[in-house]
């Protein structure tokens, strides 16, 4: 085999399929199928994004997401670009070049590829016994197609191949479809008796048309002039060399490899190659095959399910023939006879003898009884009868248990139930109070006194650093044991002036600090120890 060039490049249009941002990237080139079988082959990067926001997956994608994925399909070879110039006005518009996306021809190949793949466990094969017959009726035109016109030789060619790529493809899926696991599972069950025959009579209605027109393919690739067909796949490859392709140099010697290659594979389909049989031969075999195995497995089913019915009369007929044998070698001719047929009915035995003599026979021992019950699902074996039990007071405790269960069960959801309710309504009754008092100071703020009243604020809000520690120290000397210990002989209200009387303490404080400094000394302090090792 020569190994072209190419084969051996990697193909960076396939990279989408398995890359970090596969999620993104598969998406929008399946979108630019779809639009691609509307034809509708131009998109706009507009377009890609308002298609991917209407899916929930994409709600926090943005258009430099979507631009950045539109670049890298465009570097992998996936999308072709042409900058649209039609709405252009102003030189900037120009430079922002706004582009149009193409899907390139390898893309739509390799999209077309991962949808097959997608649908492989959907879509069922089948036999087409009309494509040997379509086989058989084109290869009997090869005399008079080679006096057509090349447009109609390459039609010939195309039908033919398409034919027999359908049939070689359809029988692969079909055979491996028959021996998976699932249908030798399925063949085992009493459903396959209902369209065994209907299976069956498909298969050998196929292999009627293979016996028929295998063998008039066969003699007729044999007999076929190999001049003609030198002259006919010499104009194939001549007007394949002359179809325009764009941006493609296509080489002699690839397209002849390629058409007579096909032609090679063809023959050797019906033909045969170095005395080895055709694979049209193997393909009679193998399904030959499937039909008996299928046959096998409906006998064996119809066996088991009579099994049950007859068993108890076959092993009395059994009996009373080797009973009417005359000697031990009438009988030993009569065993070889019953149990060497395909299926025989054997009886299991004692795993022990009484000796271990190779010229002993187990016909000279002692004989032994075997107990032999039905194997049907209907027949259950006796159960030894007992006496009435009474378990009145084992069910009554376990009512009761079950009753004490379900009310304890009732009383802790009550109880997560009115604790989420009180959860939820002293949450939603602090937010509205604050609600109430932000609503308050805004209204509130509207009016010139209230501004002015309120805005030595800032000062306060310059110095929080320091008003929180400080409001910390002088709390804890007022209420603390090692201070003045006032905490238990203030109340509420009391509490609440002197927190408001040192709070305007701290107002006026931070006024007459700022007017001679520009931070607080806490501030400033907390300032210079941040920048001490910061180069000026």
């Amino acid at each position: 085999m020569r190994i072209q060039e190419t084969v051996r490049k990697p193909m960076t249009e396939a990279k989408y399929l398995n890359v970090d941002n596969t999620d993104r990237y598969r998406p929008i080139m399946r979108l630019f199928y779809l639009k691609y079988e509307k034809l509708k082959y131009w998109l706009y990067q507009e377009e890609v994004y308002e298609e991917l926001k209407e899916d929930a997956y994409f709600r926090e994608y943005t258009p430099e997401q979507c631009q950045q994925d539109l670049a890298a399909l465009t570097a992998w070879g996936n999308l072709v670009t042409i900058q649209d110039t039609r709405k252009v006005a102003t030189i900037e518009e120009f430079k922002n070049k706004k582009f149009r996306y193409q899907l390139s021809e390898a893309t739509v190949e390799i999209e077309r590829m991962v949808i097959r793949v997608e649908n492989l466990f959907i879509e069922s094969s089948s036999l087409e016994p009309t494509l040997l017959e379509r086989l058989r009726i084109n290869l009997r035109k090869i005399s008079e197609i080679t006096e057509a016109d090349q447009e109609h030789i390459y039609a010939w060619w195309n039908d033919l191949n398409n034919d027999f790529i359908r049939l070689n493809q359809n029988y692969q899926d079909y055979m491996r479809e028959l021996n998976s696991v699932k249908a030798e599972e399925m063949m085992k069950t009493t459903e396959f008796l209902v369209f065994k025959d209907r299976l069956i009579e498909y298969l050998r209605s196929f292999v009627r048309s293979l016996q028929v027109n295998a063998a008039f393919i066969e003699q007729c690739l044999k007999n076929t002039d190999r001049q003609v067909l030198r002259c006919l796949l010499e104009k194939i490859i001549q007007y394949e060399l002359l179809i325009p392709r764009i941006d493609v140099e296509v080489k002699e010697d690839l397209i002849a490899d390629k058409v007579y290659g096909r032609w090679q594979s063809l023959e050797e389909w019906f033909t045969g190659t170095d005395g080895k049989d055709s694979e049209a031969a193997k393909v009679f075999d193998t399904t030959n095959e499937i039909i008996r195995k299928i046959t096998r497995y409906a006998a064996r089913i119809s066996e088991m399910s009579n099994a049950g019915a007859n068993r108890r009369e076959e092993y009395h007929k059994v009996a009373v023939m080797f009973s009417k044998c005359k000697n031990i070698f009438e009988a030993r001719r009569l065993a070889a006879v019953v149990f060497g047929i395909e299926k025989p009915l054997h009886l299991k035995g004692l795993p022990w003898r009484q000796t271990e003599s190779i010229n002993s026979g187990v016909f000279e021992e002692e004989p032994y009884i075997v107990t032999v019950t039905p194997r049907i699902r209907t027949y259950k074996e006796k159960a030894k009868r007992s006496g009435i039990v009474d378990r009145s007071k084992e069910k009554e405790e376990m009512r009761l248990a079950t009753i004490q269960r379900l009310e304890e069960e009732r009383r802790i959801l009550k109880s997560y139930i009115r604790q989420t309710a009180g959860t939820a309504f002293d949450m939603w009754q602090k937010f509205a109070f604050t609600f109430v008092l932000v609503a308050s100071f805004v209204l509130l703020y509207q009016r010139d006194r209230f501004r002015n009243f309120v805005s030595n604020l800032r000062y306060y809000g310059r110095m929080s650093l320091t008003n929180y520690i400080t409001q910390s120290i002088a709390g804890a000397i007022i209420y603390f044991p090692f201070g003045f210990y006032l905490a238990p002989y203030c109340g509420y209200t009391l509490s609440l002036l002197v927190g408001f009387v040192l709070f305007l303490l701290q107002v006026q404080f931070c006024k007459w600090w700022l007017k001679g400094h520009k931070q607080g000394p806490l501030e400033s302090l907390w300032h210079k120890w941040t920048w001490m090792y910061s180069k000026k």
